[in-house]
């Protein structure tokens, strides 16, 4: 290998600084080339392409061997200057037109970006000469606007082929397009049609399931389109992640409480410990190391209290019993019509027959009946509780006739109930009824408006910071073209199902 002499070095850093022109010769009626190409020769028009934020004056830094840039003096040569006579070159080669383009929206939230600074300057200049140095700051604004054509996202939107308008296409395909998709805007404008536009032909009269019974209850949109519409929402799942996580997040802790809490409430040996231990070592719900751990032994030191407080309350034996209950639907009694123009007809057909509730109750001991989730108690936790206290006292009217909840973050307990079938008849009637139409109880919202008032209700219904339950994608369904809200139908159900459970409600310390 032969080292290469100064001269060659010299020559090639030269060419490298001095980012000559290249490229740009005239040609045919339309040229393209660099700004520093061409410059200075006079031009019809000139169209600036790019001029986003950040071009003119380039951002670019100077190289760490740049000794101009360490030990700046007077007369030196300045970038920055030099972009500035390149700009101003350019507006003097127009001779009749300039225009100038850049990314006016940004590509992730459409949010307004700014030009060159050059561009910017320039825009700023050509509003105040044309508004007049007195004039308000609203006339500039409106001068400075005047100046600017915004276009829209797509190429085919109606602006390009409306009579009259500043934008002009001349593409057949996108004004085919254009005009087919302003028609479909002004028919669903003019009418949108709902999801259930009149309600689904009446079930058999069959046993039902309590787990399907308590499943329509704890989301009747959700239940409606699953068992009568075959639509199945999964829970929507983001991409997989590709990285470790350094925390447990709500998922990865129902996970693991499924598998480790059955084996803490079963017995508190150290031998049952030692093998929640190792469960918890090989979940992949865990960050590893030492964050892990930390992580590791908080929720196996919640879960242990959780399962201490079961194991008491299970201490004197437990049964599981197998029960039908027939309840006679009563629809409930209330001016609001709770379907709108079908309100009478659904009422009919609701309460002809006997509905017969079949499950089992599990976890019944002599001082009642025992519920645990690992989570603090939310509104599916509180109406769960209920449905399932209410089959209790109708199917062991001589017992004990209570219901404990035990969760991570509190417990609760539901007292005897003196007419148990009186307060499911209303719940049964409306069962058949949300199963055939959409039933306005939206039950986070519902519970909020009960336990909280009307505005911590409506944060609750919409809510920008966290996920509303006007996003569900359930309700979005079943109520597309009906537009639900948090009306009085709302309130009278909302009021229905939870006033009669805070009566007999005891929070437990």
């Amino acid at each position: 290998d032969e080292a290469l002499p100064a001269a060659v070095v010299r020559a090639g850093l030269a060419a490298a600084l001095d980012d000559p022109a290249r490229g740009g010769v005239p040609w045919g009626g339309v040229t393209f080339s660099s700004l520093t190409s061409l410059r200075g020769l006079p031009y019809r028009v000139v169209c600036l392409l790019g001029m986003d934020d950040g071009v003119l004056p380039s951002l670019a830094r100077a190289d760490e061997f740049d000794l101009m840039a360490v030990l700046p003096k007077l007369g030196d040569r300045q970038r920055r200057d030099d972009e500035r006579n390149l700009f101003l070159d350019l507006l003097l080669a127009a001779r009749d037109r300039l225009l100038i383009a850049y990314t006016g929206r940004s590509i992730r939230d459409n949010a307004p970006l700014p030009p060159a600074a050059l561009v910017d300057e320039l825009l700023d200049h050509l509003a105040l000469v044309t508004a007049g140095e007195d004039a308000a700051p609203d006339a500039v604004d409106a001068a400075r606007r005047a100046f600017i054509v915004e276009h829209p996202l797509q190429p085919f939107a109606a602006e390009y082929f409306r009579p009259g308008s500043d934008l002009v296409s001349y593409d057949a395909e996108r004004a085919t397009l254009a005009s087919l998709l302003a028609a479909d805007g002004a028919r669903d404008a003019t009418r949108e049609q709902p999801f259930f536009a009149q309600p689904l032909p009446a079930e058999p009269v069959e046993p039902v399931a309590f787990s399907e019974f308590e499943r329509f209850w704890r989301h009747p949109a959700r239940a409606l389109l699953r068992a009568r519409l075959g639509i199945v929402l999964a829970d929507a799942q983001a991409e997989l992640l590709d990285t470790e996580p350094f925390a447990l997040d709500f998922a990865g802790s129902d996970a693991l409480a499924e598998r480790v809490l059955p084996l803490l409430i079963e017995s508190d040996e150290g031998g049952v410990h030692d093998h929640a231990l190792r469960i918890a070592d090989a979940s992949p719900e865990l960050p590893g190391g030492a964050t892990g751990a930390v992580w590791r032994d908080q929720a196996l030191g919640s879960m242990a209290q959780l399962a201490s407080n079961v194991r008491r309350a299970l201490t004197d034996g437990m049964e599981r019993r197998a029960f039908t209950l027939a309840i006679a639907p009563a629809w409930p009694d209330t001016e609001q019509a709770l379907f709108g123009a079908d309100d009478a007809m659904l009422s009919r057909d609701a309460v002809h027959a006997p509905l017969e509730l079949h499950g089992t109750l599990n976890r019944l001991t002599p001082a009642g009946q025992i519920i645990y989730r690992y989570a603090r108690p939310s509104a599916r936790d509180y109406l769960s509780a209920w449905l399932a206290h209410l089959v209790y006292c109708a199917v062991a009217p001589d017992g004990p006739r209570r219901t404990l909840w035990f969760g991570s973050g509190g417990a609760f307990e539901l007292t005897p109930v003196a007419a148990p079938l009186d307060r499911l008849a209303p719940l049964a009637a409306l069962f058949r009824a949300g199963r055939r139409m959409p039933l306005r109880f939206f039950p986070r919202s519902a519970w909020a408006r009960v336990s909280d008032g009307e505005a911590k209700a409506a944060s609750v219904w919409i809510n920008e910071r966290v996920v509303s339950e006007a996003d569900d994608p359930a309700i979005a369904i079943a109520w597309r073209g009906a537009h639900p809200s948090l009306d009085e139908p709302f309130g009278t159900l909302a009021r229905l199902v939870f006033e009669p459970m805070l009566e007999h409600l005891k929070e437990v310390a």
